[in-house]
């Protein structure tokens, strides 16, 4: 069942030769669970010799398996990834080798299986996601998308409750700010939480002064809020008011840690 709320479409670019129309849909799709039992974790780490493990800080627990080997173009060093499965999905994401072992330690079957139970008990049958898609006039676009998406686009066909067909590129939540900002389109964001979920959510760059600017970061395997633009000499200023430092190729980088609860 897919919902549409008819005052969600808003057109964001006009062709200027043809007048066409490209229009931004938000969706709310209602699907049922992908969820995973213990025993489908239990008995897809058996066939593929993955590994239950728990976060070293939040204590939620994973079941990874190795998924492939990776080359880093820039070192020329490979290193391994492994898929990452959940209670709430089969295949809720991908970690390298590193990111798992500074995040995450292993443990046995027995201990993930209270948790996990709990967890997939709680989780409702059918589950509504936002979903965002790019239609009308995409083509001479095209190019914009690819550069912004950064990968494969999806074109997708649906109807709505309403008898309504839409055709046109899904775009993923976390890139829908970049895809529209290559569009001329900014968001007017005046409230701290509204600024804080941009950023690690959407991957917005928010400039607060001339000088001071807010992007997506990355400290010790944690997602994180980069402070750029900051003046290092103080240093004790900012750590008084939370930040957290770290010395990267020699520089002084500072960082904001997000939610507690974000994975």
């Amino acid at each position: 069942m897919i919902d549409v709320d008819p005052a969600t479409p808003r057109v964001v670019h006009k062709d200027q030769i043809t007048g066409a129309d490209t229009t931004h849909y938000t969706l709310e799709v209602d699907q049922p669970s992908k969820k995973v039992s213990f025993e489908e974790a239990g008995g897809l780490r058996m066939r593929t010799g993955g590994a239950f493990l728990q976060h070293r800080r939040k204590g939620n627990f994973i079941m990874a398996t190795e998924s492939g080997r990776h080359t880093d173009l820039a070192t020329g060093k490979s290193y391994r990834t492994f898929a990452v499965s959940k209670p709430d999905a089969p295949r809720a994401g991908c970690l390298n080798e590193a990111d798992l072992t500074a995040r995450f330690q292993p443990v046995t079957p027995e201990s993930a299986s209270q948790w996990w139970t709990l967890t997939y008990d709680a989780i409702p049958p059918i589950q509504t996601t936002e979903t965002h898609i790019i239609g009308g006039a995409i083509i001479p676009l095209w190019q914009r998308f690819k550069t912004s998406d950064g990968g494969r686009l999806r074109v997708v066909r649906v109807t709505t409750d309403d008898g309504q067909r839409i055709v046109g590129i899904q775009i993923p939540k976390q890139r829908v700010a970049r895809v529209l900002h290559s569009l001329g389109i900014s968001r007017s964001l005046r409230e701290p939480g509204e600024i804080f979920n941009a950023v690690p959510e959407d991957g917005e760059r928010i400039t607060l002064t001339a000088s001071l600017a807010l992007k997506p970061g990355n400290i010790h395997g944690e997602p994180a809020i980069e402070l750029c633009g900051a003046d290092p000499y103080k240093f004790r200023e900012l750590r008084e008011l939370g930040l957290l430092n770290e010395q990267i190729q020699w520089k002084q980088r500072f960082f904001i840690p997000t939610d507690e609860e974000r994975e």
